[in-house]
């Protein structure tokens, strides 16, 4: 085989792979089209022509070799459609309510109160600061962290497995998972239906690396003590439950799914 007719062979297992991958994630909802897979398919959908072509040569044209083409995609959809896993369904009305606005930065109505403080605007956290004092009066000193996406010292946080960090939750879209973090902000939105509350963790929304809790008024009454504590700030929290991907964003819905929580306060 010549060096050009190797190069094609690469190119097109290359775009046959790619396609192949990116059908399976495509049904099994986990597949995420940024910047970067829209490049790779960029480049793979060529190679992954050549090689159809190639295919329906070997099987006498006649369109043969596009026709096997096109029941392979299916499968492979159909294939990872199948692998998804299994999901509380929502009622229909839940369904409706869980459309998030583009109009998340409301602030909470001071009428409109489930049972704690809807005081839910939160500044993006700042860094710690160090107790201690210089003698001289001098600034205080800022800590420095081994990751600064984790800022704290606290031996229950630092001891957290690096899959459960709230900047590893992209890659658990679609699964039950754990997911932990520094709580950044908490809102109402009581202009739409249902009056969600958004917990966020790690980013604030609409950050690409944002996780976000969304808990619907009817689903309040066991997450009031947990949003009393955080909404203060300077708090963390663990969220265990079924991770949603919405618009390529981590999410966790008390509609979907049942949600396990804990928190932790005056994390320094």
């Amino acid at each position: 085989m010549s060096e050009g007719g190797a190069v094609l062979v690469g190119w097109g297992v290359f775009g046959v792979v790619v396609v192949a991958i990116f059908l399976l994630g495509l049904g099994n909802g986990t597949i995420i089209l940024d910047a970067t897979t829209f490049m790779m398919l960029l480049a793979a959908a060529p190679g992954a022509f050549i090689a159809v072509v190639s295919l329906n040569d070997k099987l006498g044209s006649k369109n043969r070799g596009y026709t096997v083409a096109g029941v392979l995609c299916v499968a492979l959809f159909a294939l990872g459609f199948m692998m998804r896993g299994p999901v509380e369904t929502p009622s229909h009305d839940a369904l409706e309510e869980t459309s998030q606005t583009e109009e998340n930065d409301s602030v909470v109505d001071e009428d409109y109160d489930y049972g704690f403080d809807p005081e839910s605007v939160l500044d993006d956290q700042e860094q710690p600061i160090s107790d201690s004092t210089p003698s001289d009066g001098g600034a205080r000193r800022v800590p420095r962290y081994e990751d600064e996406r984790w800022p704290t010292t606290a031996p229950e946080l630092t001891s957290v497995p690096d899959d459960q960090r709230w900047y590893n939750a992209r890659s658990h879209m679609g699964t039950t998972c754990t997911v932990v973090g520094p709580v950044v902000d908490v809102y109402q939105a009581v202009d739409e239906a249902g009056a969600p509350v958004f917990v966020d963790i790690g980013e604030a929304y609409p950050s690409s690396g944002n996780v976000t809790l969304v808990i619907w008024a009817q689903d309040i009454d066991p997450f009031l003590d947990m949003l009393n504590a955080v909404d203060d700030g300077g708090a963390w929290l663990s969220v265990t439950g079924y991770l949603n991907n919405y618009e390529g964003m981590p999410q966790f819905n008390s509609a979907m799914s049942d949600i396990h929580f804990r928190w932790w306060t005056d994390v320094s």
